[in-house]
C-alpha cells in the first residue's frame, strides 16, 4: 500500500513538472563571425572599445573620466 502511494506520488510529480508549452520552431540561425573585438580598461575610468563583425556592424568607443564625476564618451556605431 505504502509503495503505490510513493509511485503515485513519483507519477503525479513527474506530470506536474513537465513542460507546459512546447517550444515553437525558430529559423535557422546563421553564425556570424566576430571579426574584432578589442576592448581596453586603464583602470582611472578611461576605457576604449572596439568591435566588428563580419555582417557590417561595425562599434567603436573611447571614455574618459570628466571633471565632474561623469564619463566622457566618443564613438561610433
Amino acid at each position: 500500500m505504502n509503495f503505490a502511494i510513493v509511485v503515485l506520488s513519483c507519477l503525479m510529480a513527474a506530470v506536474a513538472a513537465a513542460p507546459q508549452f512546447t517550444r515553437p520552431n525558430l529559423p535557422d540561425r546563421l553564425f556570424v563571425p566576430i571579426l574584432r573585438d578589442e576592448r581596453q580598461d586603464l583602470g582611472d575610468g578611461a576605457f576604449s572599445y572596439v568591435f566588428e563583425a563580419a555582417n557590417g556592424i561595425r562599434e567603436s568607443r573611447v571614455g574618459n573620466p570628466g571633471s565632474k564625476g561623469q564619463t566622457n564618451m566618443q564613438g561610433s556605431y
